[in-house]
């Protein structure tokens, strides 16, 4: 199943500018459930590919914003590790040292709990 991330931050290899706002637990819901130890695969549209693809989760509701690495298992796949709903940040590097951030809120699964 394909989900769309929203383009939050583009960097042109000198300046940063915001795109658009991520979306927050108290305002949206998630827009993907995934099951804790579940692999993700991330794909691009379009004949610009990114050199590199990095990717974490981030808890931006925390007192203080925590951020969890996600297992990279080859250069597009992730496996998600850390329960809870949490903004997926993809960060993927294209040719000319352009950067692009996006984003989407994810529901992950303890592996005891029920995706229903």
């Amino acid at each position: 199943m394909k989900y769309p991330v929203t383009p939050h931050i583009f960097n042109d290899g000198e300046q940063s500018s915001r795109i658009s706002f991520r979306q927050m637990p108290d305002d949206y819901s998630p827009q993907m459930t995934i099951q804790q130890g579940e692999e993700l695969t991330m794909g691009f549209d379009g004949d610009k590919q990114p050199t590199e693809i990095q990717a974490l989760l981030v808890d931006y509701e925390a007192d203080i914003t925590e951020t969890y690495q996600i297992k990279k298992i080859d250069d597009s796949k992730f496996e998600i590790a850390q329960p809870g709903i949490k903004t997926l940040e993809v960060i993927a590097t294209f040719p000319g040292n352009e950067h692009i951030s996006y984003t989407m809120l994810i529901d992950v699964k303890d592996n005891g709990e029920s995706n229903y």
